[in-house]
């Protein structure tokens, strides 16, 4: 859903990179590059070590040109909804599996996703988000509102100390909605004390949650505190001009936030939004993003959505780009 609600955004708003897809869903025209120069035919390319990249490389293009289409993605898109909608569950929730248990991280996973887009759908969300996807949303935002009161009150009675890194993700994902509907005055209250946890011990979270925590108290108000946060990030930092700006303790492991690429998406938000005027950085960042997609790809659907997210919706527009690049041998 999320892949295909953007992909329609971007094609409806840039006639370039729809002329693009539109090229290469054209038959007459080659798939590749490469293949369409007829020098290099006549140097038997099927002899070059490359060769099989370009197959590989030719049946990516046949797959995201087909992706591309106007009319497939509108189809696609209203069975995701349908799927997506039919598989909350009543009391607003969403499981892992069908007829599996509720799960508050699915739940704002999902929630979070929605947040990105409209985000990024910016003011032409509505055409996206139909009534039934609305409710999804509302209902998302009430179970995770309702549950989370739950937790606190029973957290209080077991201990004063507080799972931090668990109420993380809640502010998190319910700060691209506050505008929406505010979060239960207990829970906003909690907030102010939780805060001063976060800075103390900002140093022992994992770099995912570091970059999540100076997002979110960035949009609750706590902006000062958020640029001091994102200072001590900076000077964690690597910058090299082959790489940009990344960091050494951002690496695969078991935990579902040792995700190098989701960190990384994530890292740009913080600095984009506790320090716009830091551009130089989140640009220098972006770098690191393109070059983790070199190989081949972002790894996970997730990596991918995510890694979109950041590149779309931060720094310098990279869809209006006019200049080419330029080579120099020697």
């Amino acid at each position: 859903l999320y892949g295909n609600m953007l992909s329609s955004h971007i094609l409806n708003s840039s006639p370039k990179i729809k002329k693009v897809f539109d090229e290469w869903n054209d038959k007459e025209t080659p798939s590749n590059p490469l293949e369409a120069n007829e020098e290099l035919k006549n140097i038997l390319i099927s002899e070059t070590p490359w060769s099989q990249n370009i197959k590989d490389k030719e049946k990516q293009m046949q797959e995201l040109a087909l992706f591309f289409n106007l009319n497939k993605m509108k189809k696609d898109l209203k069975k995701a909804q349908h799927d997506l909608v039919k598989r909350q569950n009543p009391d607003g929730s969403f499981s892992w599996f069908p007829g599996g248990s509720n799960d508050k991280t699915i739940s704002g996973h999902i929630l979070g996703g929605f947040g990105k887009l409209n985000k990024m759908l910016k003011d032409k969300s509505d055409a996206y988000f139909t009534n039934e996807i609305q409710k999804v949303i509302k209902n998302t935002i009430d179970y995770l509102d309702k549950d989370y009161y739950n937790q606190l009150i029973e957290d209080r009675k077991q201990s004063e100390k507080l799972d931090l890194a668990d109420y993380s993700s809640y502010f998190y994902y319910r700060s691209f909605w506050t505008q929406e509907k505010e979060i239960p005055s207990e829970l906003k209250k909690v907030l102010n004390e939780l805060s001063k946890n976060y800075i103390a011990n900002f140093e022992e979270y994992s770099l995912y949650h570091q970059a999540m925590i100076t997002t979110f108290l960035q949009r609750y108000g706590y902006k000062e505190q958020a640029k001091n946060l994102v200072s001590i990030l900076k000077k964690n930092a690597k910058t090299s001009e082959e790489n940009g700006m990344y960091w050494e303790n951002n690496f695969s492991g078991w935990y579902w936030y040792q995700a190098p690429v989701e960190t990384q998406a994530m890292l740009i938000e913080a600095f984009a939004e506790a320090t716009p005027e830091d551009e130089k950085s989140v640009e220098e960042m972006k770098i690191w993003l393109l070059k983790n997609k070199q190989p081949e790809s972002w790894g996970t659907t997730r990596s991918t959505t995510e890694a979109v997210y950041a590149l779309l919706n931060y720094g310098k527009s990279w869809l209006d780009a006019e200049k080419g690049i330029s080579m120099k041998l020697g």
